[in-house]
Parts: C-alpha cells; structure tokens; sequence
C-alpha cells in the first residue's frame, strides 16, 4: 500500500519516514506538485487525493509549546485531521495517527495509564489531543476505515527542537556552563515520566504500518517511569555541571506527578526486542548534541 505522511519535516515526521522508507515501505511525504501542502485547505487535499487510487494515511503533523493559544492546537490538531478524513473519504483505506500522552492528564499514583484509562487532560494540547482521537475514532469507524492512535510518551532524539523536557533542559544546562553559575536544579525533579527514544518509536510505528492490527488506541511507551531529577542528573554530568537534586521554593511544595503508559498492546505486535538502556541514550544526546539551533 502507498502511504501519505503529513508532517513529514518535523521531529517524528522525518525520523519515522526515513525509518519506514529504509525498511522498504511505500511511504512519501503529503505534498502538491512536490510543495508542502497546508492541511486546513480542503481544495488542495483534494486536488491531492484525486490522483489516489487508495492510500493509508499517516498523519503526523501538529504543534506544541507553552505558549500557543487553545484555537491554534485546535485548528492543528482537530480541525486539520477532519479535512483529511472527509477530503479523503473513499480514498483511505488505513489510518494511523499520532496521539499524545498528555490526552490522560497527569496522575498522583504510580498506577500505568491504560489505553482505556480515563483521560483528563491538564492542558490545552492534551485537550485537542483528544478531541483529535475521538473524531478519529467515531468518523473511522461510522465509515468502516481500519484505525489506529499510538499515543507517544516523551519521545527524545537527535536534532529535537526546543519545547519539550529534554531539549529544554539541555538548552538551561548550556547557558548554565556558559555563564559560570555555580549548581544547577532541575524544574519538578520529583516528577516521574516515561521515556522513549525515537529510534524505538519509528519501530514501533513500522510494526503498525506493516501488521494487520486491531482498530484502536495503542501507548506508544516503554512502562518504565523516571524522574525528571535522574533525567537532568544524567544530562548535567554529561555536560559537566554541578547538580544538586533537592529543590527549593514552590518545587519543594509541588507533589510529584506521574505519567507512565502500559505498552502491553502495542509490544505483542513486535517481535524484536526493543529494550533500550536509557541512561545510555540520554547521555548519548548531551554528547552528541540533540538540539538544533532555534
């Protein structure tokens, strides 16, 4: 099958697209006359899906960051996802999006988020997130298009820009050595998140691509919770900056928070082990240089 890949030229996008291309799968970037496309124009998708027989779709473009309004994700994410399936419809024939593990929320307890758990998101992305699933959801499945939403947790790698945990907190480290300044602290070191490197994720989205899979949600996750202090120790010695774990003010008074995914599901579709060392991959990046220049 011919595959479609929206946001092709982003962190996931150009990982997993190469990953699926090298392992021999027919996927090609979502363009017009060779030109990015813009998804909330309905007459371009349809001017692309014309010349398509049938396609699988993977739809992996969206945004993120602190400081985007809740219309913009929601135009990113729900409203950009609508146009493809009802621009696509009859043409589609498998559909695999990304989801995030911000569509749970955050919990108190060290209990793993299942694909079913109840998901309160403590967000604006985490809500258009969702939002973006539950249309997947009904619309697949009123019009009988085999879907999946791997719901991806903290996924990290190479030339991963600003906005996220790792590349953030790497970015503090180096104008922390840079300006000489004496120990370094993390942001809510006591919180616990689950980890994945992007290698593993292009895995597992291959295993989905290829596998005649069940419809449905599955945690793209490793089941293994760290906290954000280990991650940043790791980083920082690495780097050669003085950390100092404990955290003083209102991170002193913040209750951890734990987001772990059970990746039960997906994990029976794959047949290599995919167990990684993550000290090793975190240390990996403060070396090699994980962040692009803004």
């Amino acid at each position: 099958m011919r595959w479609l890949v929206t946001g092709y030229r982003g962190f996931l996008g150009r990982a997993i697209l190469t990953h699926l291309r090298n392992a021999g799968i027919d996927a090609n970037p979502m363009t017009l006359q060779g030109r990015r496309v813009d998804l909330l124009e309905r007459a371009s998708l349809r001017r692309i899906y014309q010349d398509e027989p049938s396609v699988g779709l993977l739809h992996l473009a969206g945004i993120h960051g602190a400081q985007i309004a809740p219309r913009e994700f929601e135009q990113a994410h729900v409203q950009t996802t609508r146009n493809l399936l009802e621009q696509g419809l009859g043409k589609i024939k498998r559909w695999i999006s990304v989801g995030s593990a911000a569509e749970y929320g955050l919990s108190a307890s060290e209990e793993l988020f299942e694909e079913s758990s109840r998901c309160v998101p403590a967000t604006a992305y985490g809500h258009s997130k969702l939002k973006q699933t539950q249309l997947v959801q009904t619309f697949c499945e009123k019009e009988n298009i085999p879907w999946v939403v791997f719901r991806a947790f903290n996924v990290f790698g190479p030339q991963q820009k600003p906005g996220l945990l790792i590349p953030d907190t790497l970015a503090r480290l180096r104008r922390h050595k840079r300006e000489l300044n004496a120990n370094f602290q993390a942001r809510y070191g006591a919180d616990v998140r689950d980890f994945l490197p992007i290698r593993t994720l292009c895995e597992m989205v291959l295993q989905l691509v290829r596998g005649q899979t069940e419809n449905g949600i599955y945690n793209a996750c490793s089941g293994v919770g760290t906290s954000v202090a280990q991650i940043t120790a790791w980083l920082a010695s690495e780097m050669g900056v003085n950390f100092v774990s404990e955290t003083e003010g209102t991170d002193a008074d913040h209750p951890p928070n734990y987001s772990v995914g059970n990746p039960t599901r997906i994990q029976r579709l794959i047949k290599d082990d995919l167990a990684f060392n993550l000290e090793q991959e975190i240390r990996y990046i403060a070396r090699e240089g994980a962040l692009e220049s803004p």
